[in-house]
């Protein structure tokens, strides 16, 4: 529930009744309490600080309504306060007036009235909500930035305490590849309201989030958050197939979240490198630190299938680096590192024999690499590979294996991808041609339109999940890449001369003797 209220009579009947009889969950309002005295209110609110509304009678023991209602103007000042009584008293409500109390109703009271001004308090607070949602996104857009201004903001807010977590898209430059920078920023729009929304379906509280960098959206939840509501706030996030999660491991203050900010971007580069989409910051994760090694064997096969113009060697070197840094969980920093320094290296290299002066020219890896934006091995991969290209092609090493590399590099991306509803001009695109050329020299290369190809490897792996599972065949269908069930049984029949269906009954029949 988004706001929370507690109610405090001293007669048992008026305590329950408004307590239970109200709907107060249609009004998303949460009863945290019901209780007989002040002074049990005050424990109360001690406990529960987050209470935005309180309910009291004024005439109780120990501590009646007024002194209660002090004590918050004085301790919780956030806290809006509702008196009812049985007194038509002008001195009670002229101190209760002096003492901030929203509303002042005498008994027996109106449940209509009582109801309309609780909804009254809650827009007046969901309104300052908003507006503080806007000045904490303000102060923590300086913290990030590690800028030191407005100070004020920062000490204004200090009391508030925030959940941090952290979310980024799996293979964020394909999913924003090709899109305008209008249709990148409603992806982005879409992405924020789709943490958000998940946050309020598990806790029913606000958060505000910002985007820090390309692909990092920083989400802060206004609530101390226990294991359980974690956990549910995991499972939930983890349900949006595309986002990779870092989850906060405690509550903070506005003031730590510059320090605590590195922690999540540290935490993430790890989860980057290890096949998981969940991970929690934890000052005990062991992330190991920056080192250059690689198997002296790799350089020195790469260098030798570039001088000697073995493109398919060096292709098969880099398959093998990066297979490489797949199994020992080379963080992407690394892996940039690495990729640089090889490049730069060979470069020198092809100088150090007493060939001319290269000439400077650009590489993906001389520019900043953004990790967080290209983040798989694959895109890394795929941006190396275009280097080792374009250093053949500026060094005047390879022109002729162009169209072979072009088609390779589309195979690998189909292979990939094939399951998915993928088009040639998407597969062009990847490899830098217009769409008809493309289309030219893939049939000339496979011997098969992309269409044809792309289809029969559905079909080889629909195949498969026919004789090796008991998926029912749609299902079969939709995993391989075929969304519409007619259509797939028409070009499983092409390829294999019968339905879906019929193969997996020849089989069954094959298999049973």
């Amino acid at each position: 529930m988004s706001y929370k209220i507690l109610i405090v009579d001293d007669e048992p009947i008026i305590c329950q009744g408004l307590s239970q009889t109200i709907p107060w969950e249609n009004y998303d309002i949460e009863v945290v309490g019901a209780v007989y005295n002040g002074k049990e209110a005050i424990n109360q609110i001690s406990i529960h600080p987050e209470i935005d509304i309180v309910i009291t009678d004024i005439r109780m023991p120990n501590v009646d309504g007024l002194e209660l209602s002090a004590f918050i103007k004085t301790n919780f000042p956030n806290i809006r306060v509702i008196i009812i009584s049985g007194y038509d008293d002008f001195e009670y409500a002229k101190r209760a007036i002096k003492l901030g109390v929203k509303d002042y109703l005498l008994k027996p009271v109106d449940i209509d009235e009582l109801v309309d001004n609780v909804k009254k308090i809650t827009t007046e607070i969901e309104k300052e909500r908003r507006q503080q949602v806007d000045l904490l996104t303000s102060s923590i857009i300086k913290q990030i930035s590690l800028t030191n201004e407005d100070h004020g903001i920062l000490k204004e807010h200090e009391h508030i305490r925030i959940y941090p977590l952290m979310t980024m898209q799996r293979d964020y430059q394909r999913r924003v590849r090709g899109l305008t920078t209008e249709d990148i920023d409603l992806f982005k729009k879409k992405w924020m309201g789709s943490v958000e929304k998940r946050i309020g379906d598990v806790l029913g509280e606000n958060s505000f989030s910002i985007f820090t960098d390309e692909n990092i959206l920083l989400t802060c939840v206004m609530k101390e958050l226990d294991e359980n509501e974690t956990g549910k706030l995991e499972k939930n996030i983890e349900n949006e197939d595309s986002l990779l999660l870092v989850l906060g491991d405690r509550t903070i203050s506005i003031s730590e979240l510059k320090d605590y900010y590195k922690k999540l971007l540290d935490t993430g580069r790890y989860l980057l490198s290890i096949n998981k989409k969940t991970i929690m910051a934890s000052d005990q994760l062991c992330v190991r630190k920056f080192e250059h090694q690689y198997p002296q064997e790799i350089e020195n096969l790469l260098f030798d299938a570039l001088l000697y113009k073995k493109k398919v060697d060096y292709l098969n070197v880099s398959h093998t680096l990066f297979a490489y840094f797949k199994e020992n969980q080379f963080l992407l920093d690394e892996v940039v590192g690495i990729c640089r320094e090889l490049l730069v290296k060979f470069i020198n290299y092809y100088e150090s024999l007493g060939r001319k002066k290269v000439q400077p020219f650009a590489l993906n890896y001389k520019n900043h690499v953004n990790i967080f934006s290209h983040n798989s091995y694959e895109i890394l991969q795929k941006m190396f590979e275009e280097d080792l290209v374009t250093i053949i092609e500026k060094l005047g090493l390879d022109h002729e294996e162009t169209n072979d590399w072009l088609i390779e590099r589309a195979l690998e991306y189909i292979r990939q991808f094939y399951r998915e509803p993928i088009k040639a001009s998407e597969v062009a695109n990847v490899v830098n041609i217009s769409a008809n050329y493309f289309s030219t020299i893939f049939r000339q290369k496979t011997g098969k339109t992309f269409n044809e190809y792309v289809n029969l490897l559905r079909v080889n792996e629909a195949r498969k999940l026919l004789s090796e599972t008991s998926l029912r065949v749609g299902v079969i269908a939709n995993n391989v890449g075929f969304h519409e069930y007619k259509y797939f049984v028409e070009v499983f029949k092409k390829f294999t001369g019968m339905t879906p269906t019929e193969y997996r009954n020849l089989y069954n029949r094959e298999l049973g003797g």
